[in-house]
């Protein structure tokens, strides 16, 4: 088990140090590479069962990051148009990259249906939308 680390720096002797740390993956600033980092990456990706894990700082670096990785110019993608607002200016700005987005009723699945086409890449919803905390029920 890894050991929790509350510092946010740590010692090197002058830059040549500094660069030998960074060298070798050290831990030399906590914005870059950190213990705590990596534990949780690790642990994650135990938890998960998968090949690796990836962890962010907030939710819409999250969000921002899986799409932009899984996407590209002229896939589409089927989004709950209750979503929480700031994804829905991220999900806004793919167009500039020509990913198409069509917000939609989520709980309307006639409606997720109609728009689903040979570009969809993805479906993407909020397990609970935010601030209208509206489900959509699948059974």
């Amino acid at each position: 088990m890894k050991l929790l680390y509350l510092s946010t720096a740590h010692n090197v002797a002058d830059l040549d140090d500094l660069q030998n740390t960074y060298d070798r993956k050290g831990y030399a600033y906590t914005r870059f590479h950190n213990v705590n980092h990596d534990g949780i990456v690790e642990l994650m990706t135990y938890l998960e069962q998968s090949e690796k894990s990836v962890i962010t700082n907030t939710g819409m670096s999250a969000i921002s990051s899986t799409l932009l990785a899984l996407l590209t110019s002229g896939d589409h993608v089927v989004a709950d148009k209750t979503l929480y607002g700031e994804s829905i200016d991220f999900l806004k700005t793919l167009s500039k990259f020509g990913i198409l987005v069509d917000f939609v009723d989520i709980t309307n699945l006639d409606e997720v249906a109609s728009v689903i086409n040979e570009s969809t890449q993805i479906i993407y919803t909020e397990t609970v939308s935010n601030p209208i905390l509206q489900m959509a029920m699948v059974m």
